[in-house]
């Protein structure tokens, strides 16, 4: 069935490929198949209602079963978004699949840096020093902390004595 066939209280089925999401409209109303300027083809719009929401579409090939819209694909038959459902799951798959080597480069990219630029590694190596002597110098600094501390402790119970 094409859409020049669908009559009122059809389905039409929409995914939505950039939020993945797939909802059924029931057709309200469509227009007689009119020359596209320019082409052969003829189109028709289409009224669809989602749950009360009205959604129009426009330039619809009429002798089509399905039709894209930015990141919408509709169809007047389901069986037609299933291919583009197992194109998007093979997708996802392919990214999934390639999240080990992706970490790899992460991980692994400022050794390969250090190696073809002596100066990335010269800078890294004096940033870690810097944090290690961060490091130490907060660690003093709590040292000497208690040690202000306990002197000050000493100074009160001579006094109170």
């Amino acid at each position: 069935m094409d859409f020049n066939s669908t009559v009122e209280g059809s389905k039409i089925y929409v995914l939505d490929k950039k939020n993945f999401t797939l909802s059924v409209g029931i057709l309200k109303s469509k227009t007689l198949p009119v020359a596209k300027l320019g082409t052969l083809q003829q189109t028709i719009t289409m009224t669809v209602d989602f749950d009360g929401k009205d959604r129009v579409f426009t330039d619809v090939p009429s002798n089509a079963d399905s039709a894209k819209e930015g990141d919408l694909v509709y169809a007047c038959n389901g069986d037609r978004l299933t291919p583009v459902i197992d194109s998007m799951v093979c997708q996802s798959r392919n990214v999934l699949d390639s999240i080990p080597f992706h970490e790899r480069v992460v991980n692994e990219s400022s050794s390969m840096k250090s190696i073809v630029n002596p100066k990335i590694a010269e800078d890294e190596k004096r940033l870690k020093a810097i944090e290690d002597l961060q490091k130490k110098q907060a660690a003093t600094d709590e040292k000497l902390d208690a040690i202000l501390k306990m002197l000050k402790d000493i100074t009160v119970e001579k006094k109170s004595k």
